[in-house]
């Protein structure tokens, strides 16, 4: 029998994440609903319960084993964010974000959801902060990697898209170049449209263009070397992206 000091007790944030994984599941799944007919509707009511379950058991162990790291990473000074959250750090968190971006093959919107709505309850401390933007990126990784690109759809992709992208070039990258966790977090931004590239290229490709003339047009001789390291990183940014070359 469970003892009841055995019990773990959920935090507040980790009440709301789980409220909130929960009901983005179910907006998504009513919305799904409005656009089936009557015999498919009464067909997948079935999985419901089961998708529903699913999800909340693995996001649960998400956010427990997130706010663990979290406050490890925060209670070490100078650690290499890597060690502590990184891939290989620890192969039980390494599967269940891989066991997210699986749940995301199928259902990508409330996955996306649930880890968006996390993340926004880690910015009030700076280095919580970004050290839950790093386990974000990790965890869209899979869920960008695993879920196909038709699946995933063109209004969430382009969603995706602008978040990641919007948060790259808000990054002071001359600063990102030389910080250890600012660093890992621009190189992961930039995997992760690279990631998306593969069947967003033209769109992605489109912004870096407009931010890389953006940039040129403010170089100034007063200024040119801060002005050109930011365009040169900007630069080094898009090796990332998957350029298809055709014969």
């Amino acid at each position: 029998m469970v003892e009841l000091e055995q019990i773990e007790i959920p935090s507040q944030d980790e009440i709301g994440a789980l409220n909130a994984a929960t009901e983005v599941l179910n907006a998504e799944t009513n919305e799904s609903d409005e656009l089936k007919d009557p015999a498919q509707k009464s067909n997948d009511e079935d999985s419901k319960p089961t998708a529903e379950y699913a999800l909340h058991i693995l996001f649960t162990r998400f956010v427990r084993f997130s706010e663990k790291k979290l406050t490890l990473f925060a209670s070490q000074n100078n650690t290499n964010v890597e060690d502590v959250l990184g891939s290989g750090a620890d192969p039980e968190f390494d599967l269940i974000l891989e066991s997210l971006g699986h749940v995301a093959q199928r259902r990508p919107k409330p996955v996306i959801d649930s880890l968006m709505y996390w993340r926004k309850t880690k910015r009030d401390q700076f280095n919580v902060s970004l050290a839950s933007l790093y386990i974000l990126c990790r965890a869209l990784m899979e869920v960008v990697r695993q879920t196909p690109h038709e699946v995933l759809g063109v209004r969430l992709s382009e969603k995706l898209e602008d978040i990641i992208f919007n948060q790259l070039i808000t990054t002071d990258l001359v600063v990102a170049h030389n910080d250890g966790i600012r660093g890992a977090n621009w190189r992961y931004l930039a995997r992760l449209l690279g990631e998306m590239s593969a069947f967003r290229l033209a769109s992605i490709s489109h912004r870096f263009t407009i931010e890389l003339d953006k940039k040129m047009s403010t170089v100034t001789s007063a200024n040119s070397k801060k002005d050109e390291s930011k365009v040169t990183l900007l630069l080094e940014t898009m090796q990332f992206l998957k350029i298809q070359m055709y014969p």
